[in-house]
């Protein structure tokens, strides 16, 4: 879960312990506004898959010297997992309880695609990934675009996704 995701939850936990204490109008719409700008920026970033990829380059070598995986094959493998992982989990959510899965039309494309968008922009951002590895300069480019790709596939989500949750 992102930081924004774990800071909503705690505020919906917390806010019957703040019930009739208002916070200025100034302050609320400066934490909406905050709030907002850090979803926009973590939405679709599959963590899980990002956390097991910065894991894997951690151990990099020795995945490498055993099953000959580079950190190439490490990237790749997670630009794939994310929107497979995805579409797994919605489908067994949906089977919970035993219900029918949902048609077919219904399934999450645009979050899938998002999700994997989002690791490939943000995959070449971490430090000692395959592509920016040898180049400083490079990884500050990635860095830059995996921000501009955070908040252009939130503003696309808000077009093609018609359900924005």
């Amino acid at each position: 879960m992102s930081i924004a995701g774990l800071a909503k939850v705690h505020a919906q936990k917390t806010a019957p312990v703040l019930e009739g204490r208002e916070l200025p109008q100034q302050d609320q719409q400066f934490n909406t506004r905050v709030s907002t700008a850090l979803e926009m920026l973590t939405k679709y970033i599959p963590t899980e898959i990002v956390a097991l990829y910065i894991s894997a380059l951690s151990i990099a070598p020795a995945v490498d010297q055993t099953l000959k995986m580079t950190k190439e094959v490490l990237y790749w493998a997670g630009v794939v997992a994310a929107p497979v992982v995805l579409l797994l989990v919605f489908l067994g959510n949906a089977r919970t309880g035993g219900k029918p899965l949902p048609p077919v039309r219904d399934w999450p494309y645009w979050k899938a695609i998002a999700s994997m968008g989002a690791f490939a922009a943000w995959g070449v951002a971490i430090p000692g990934n395959w592509w920016v590895s040898s180049n400083a300069q490079l990884g500050l480019v990635a860095g830059f675009l995996a921000i501009v790709a955070s908040y252009a596939l939130s503003i696309i989500g808000r077009i093609v996704d018609p359900d924005p949750e």
